[in-house]
């Protein structure tokens, strides 16, 4: 795919893990993306009793609805709050869903990052006991 191409010309290797961490987040957005359309779909299911009844959406614009299911979309995926919640049991069992979906997304993206930030890391102390013998030998060396 694209991304395998731009991976092949990269030479650094720090950049690669950035560039796959870029990968991830995008993912993480496309996923976040998709369930809020989910959700406000679902919200659309029961005319008399759901979020988008309780909240009033159908006098709202288009991107507030949409920012709105996006807003709690990222929500499942992190210990934040907001005011949106599950009305009706559709609802809820897609609720309980996505949640269930989101700790095994959200802890592998966690660990993903974590790794990505010891490789970089990994890196970045290499290079410097590198530069700390270089710097040891032109001392040594009385070079300047």
């Amino acid at each position: 795919g694209v991304t395998s191409d731009i991976l092949e010309r990269i030479k650094s290797e720090s950049a690669r893990i950035l560039v796959n961490i870029a990968k991830l987040l995008a993912f993480i957005v496309l996923v976040n993306h998709l369930l809020a359309c989910c959700w406000f779909a679902v919200g659309t299911a029961d005319a008399e009793r759901s979020w988008v009844v309780t909240h009033a959406m159908s006098v709202e614009k288009f991107d507030y609805k949409y920012l709105t299911a996006l807003h709690w979309s990222i929500t499942q995926f992190t210990p934040a709050s907001m005011e949106v919640f599950p009305t009706n049991s559709l609802e809820r069992v897609f609720s309980v869903c996505v949640i269930l979906l989101a700790m095994v997304l959200f802890s592998s993206f966690v660990s993903t990052i974590t790794n990505a930030m010891n490789q970089l890391r990994n890196l970045n102390e290499e290079r410097y006991k590198q530069m700390a013998m270089l710097r040891r030998y032109f001392i040594e060396n009385k070079v300047s």
